[in-house]
């Protein structure tokens, strides 16, 4: 009987010890984001946990621009210290109809970003695979003077699970057109 009783309370501790690995598990995260523009524009989700943060601010990034929609920020909450922007974009549940103007917007705010301080910026949606892509691809074309396709390759090359939404890339190329 005791050796029973001694099993079950070593059996319990195992069971708990595994549940606060777990929860550890869950408040870490390896941020996955790749360099665009090195040093000064970088790609990925949205950061979720503390760990993310500063991650990100232990490779010099203070800076971030997102594209999500104020509901979609469920996680950690930007550190009071960074510089933050905000223009929201639809993604593959299409919220709304994406306008030229909108993307033209967003890529003059992020691009005043990158040009008027030398500290780079974490460009980021919910995933970092739709909407950030498609402003990276922006940037990367007005910036280094490459077409769209060349800079949807890039992009692509830098930051493998970049899926911008096909119609998306049309109004983007409207936009590089009106942009100019």
């Amino acid at each position: 009987m005791l050796n029973f009783f001694f099993k079950k309370k070593s059996l319990q501790e195992s069971q708990a010890r595994f549940d606060e690995s777990s929860i550890r598990l869950k408040s870490s995260s390896v941020l996955s984001y790749s360099w665009i523009l090195t040093g000064k524009l970088a790609i990925g989700p949205m950061p979720k946990y503390l760990v993310d943060w500063h991650l990100l601010e232990n490779n010099g990034i203070k800076k971030r621009f997102s594209c999500c929609y104020p509901e979609e920020n469920i996680f950690t909450p930007i550190p009071p210290d960074w510089i933050s922007k905000e223009i929201s974009l639809p993604d593959h549940r299409k919220q709304e109809e994406l306008k030229t103007s909108t993307l033209i917007l967003i890529l003059r705010e992020a691009i005043n970003l990158i040009l008027n301080d030398e500290k780079p910026i974490y460009l980021h949606c919910f995933a970092g695979q739709e909407r950030s892509s498609l402003v990276a691809i922006g940037i990367v074309s007005l910036l280094e003077g490459k077409d769209l396709f060349d800079s949807l390759a890039y992009v692509r090359q830098c930051y493998p699970k970049a899926r911008p939404l096909y119609d998306h890339l049309d109004i983007l190329e409207q936009a590089l057109i009106k942009y100019q």
